[in-house]
């Protein structure tokens, strides 16, 4: 497969604000067949994303998403306690937000950890170890223009979970709001 270096905050604002770091036709189908994007901020962690993408497409096929994503929380993550990774805390909406360096959270938590997660309801044992009930977790290698996106979409989504909301039906609500804060700040669609 050919990998190319793409801008994600690009891809984000003008293609799929539910773009991660790396990507291809499995998981996202404006991806061309026989190609991978991979957001060129990550360039120095490009060898564990492409490691950790293509064994993840292997597994997909052979057990589903979420016994591939626990296999990989196994097989992927160091040991030993990890170093401290939080770079500074805030207060958002009744919650603490960390802002975290992604890189340590990928080696010794969550190697599939990208842009941002919460502490509610997601029934991840290892990842829940690590945070508080209401917590944010802000990757800090990200552009920082999107820092908000994040913070926004993955306290709306604890949120709604919080209300009751399966983890499907509120991340598509916390996109959808992600969605229209990028657009306030400028950002356009292809069907805008």
């Amino acid at each position: 497969m050919k990998l190319n270096y793409v801008d994600g905050f690009k891809i984000r604002n003008t293609l799929d604000a539910g773009f991660g770091v790396i990507g291809s036709r499995a998981i996202y189908s404006y991806i061309p067949k026989g190609e991978i994007w991979f957001d060129k901020l990550y360039t120095k962690e490009k060898e564990h994303f492409l490691k950790i993408h293509l064994y993840e497409l292997k597994l997909m096929k052979e057990r589903g998403y979420e016994q591939a994503r626990k296999i990989i929380e196994k097989k992927f993550r160091k040991k030993e306690k990890p170093p401290n990774f939080v770079i500074k805390k805030a207060n958002y909406k009744g919650f603490v937000a960390k802002y975290v360096d992604g890189r340590i959270i990928r080696k010794y938590i969550d190697p599939k950890f990208i842009l941002g997660c919460h502490s509610v309801g997601l029934g991840r044992d290892y990842l829940n170890k690590f945070m508080g009930k209401k917590e944010i977790w802000i990757d800090i290698i990200q552009n920082k223009r999107e820092y908000k996106y994040t913070l926004l979409h993955e306290w709306f989504e604890a949120y709604l979970m919080i209300k009751g909301f399966s983890y499907n039906d509120a991340h598509d609500y916390a996109l959808a709001a992600e969605k229209v804060a990028r657009r306030k700040s400028g950002a356009r669609y292809l069907k805008d």
